[in-house]
């Protein structure tokens, strides 16, 4: 019975014993999800917060209401550039007359020359390379000439004096293209003497570039002509044997300048009777009528 009892004890002790256990378990597991709810940040609300509302994107300017201090805004160079060569570019149109467009509402930024230059106006506006010559339309009085053969055909478009007379006197400047004698820059202007050695030196004289245009035009170097008070001298520097008789022979003829007999162009001959008439008798003239057959030469005269 004492052992039996002892038993019912121990039972008792066991169940008892698992039930406080139970009850505390349960306790803490429900202190522990009281704390986890004391430290947990509170749920807040979401706010709805209101966006700005965007501004509509900005429209590109009318190009058809702009100025031309509105392209300066941006294209900083050509307007002094126009404003030192432009010619008719500056006093006669606006940036907008040739740029019509502008990126983006166009492409069709860059013009061609015809818009405005006709053919049909003048020849030189039917070339077909205007940049040949006219490399920077904001200057086009600032020509810089390609040395190309394109190029002449353009400047004989606007010199056609100068191309007429390479065709009414032949010559071998005729063959050249304008940029030998006329490089890099429009009126520009070799010294013939860049080519040419020039005639002989006569008696210590050496002749300059001024020398060469008393005689010679440049576009008609065989059409030669000169003034009455070109000196004898240049004309001896090709005529070197009949110089040297004229100025050593002892007549009133060594006074003279060449160009007193041989006037205006070269080669002028006169007779003798144009400065010299009733010198001799009709009788002796009608049985002498050659000058020369007594005088010898006019430039070395035997009086």
């Amino acid at each position: 019975m004492l052992k039996g009892h002892r038993t019912v004890i121990g039972i008792l002790s066991m169940v008892g014993l698992f039930t406080v256990s139970t009850v505390l378990l349960s306790g803490c597991v429900n202190f522990s999800a009281e704390e986890k709810a004391k430290k947990s940040p509170p749920v807040m609300e979401k706010k709805v917060v209101a966006q700005p509302t965007q501004a509509p994107a900005a429209t590109p300017a009318d190009p058809k209401k702009l100025l031309s201090t509105d392209c300066q805004k941006c294209h900083k160079d050509q307007p002094s550039q126009i404003d030192s060569n432009g010619g008719k570019h500056k006093s006669e149109i606006s940036c907008r007359d040739c740029h019509e467009e502008h990126p983006p509402l166009g492409d069709n930024t860059i013009p061609q020359c015809s818009n405005c230059h006709d053919s049909s106006e003048r020849k030189h506006f039917a070339l077909e390379n205007c940049l040949f010559c006219h490399s920077n339309p904001h200057t086009p009085l600032e020509l810089t000439i390609a040395d190309v053969p394109e190029s002449t055909v353009g400047c004989k478009t606007c010199h056609e004096d100068k191309d007429q007379e390479f065709s009414t006197f032949p010559s071998k400047h005729a063959e050249q293209t304008c940029t030998l004698c006329h490089p890099d820059k429009h009126k520009m202007i070799n010294d013939c003497l860049v080519c040419h050695e020039g005639h002989i030196d006569l008696m210590e004289y050496k002749m300059v570039y001024e020398d060469c245009l008393r005689c010679h035009k440049p576009h008609s170097p065989i059409d030669i002509t000169y003034a009455d008070d070109t000196p004898s001298i240049l004309c001896g520097a090709c005529h070197g044997d009949v110089y040297r008789s004229l100025t050593s022979n002892p007549s009133k003829h060594k006074d003279l300048n060449c160009a007193y007999c041989h006037q205006d162009r070269h080669p002028t001959v006169p007779a003798c009777t144009d400065c010299h008439e009733g010198i001799h008798s009709p009788s002796l003239l009608l049985k002498f009528p050659d000058c020369l057959k007594c005088h010898n030469d006019p430039h070395d005269l035997v009086i």
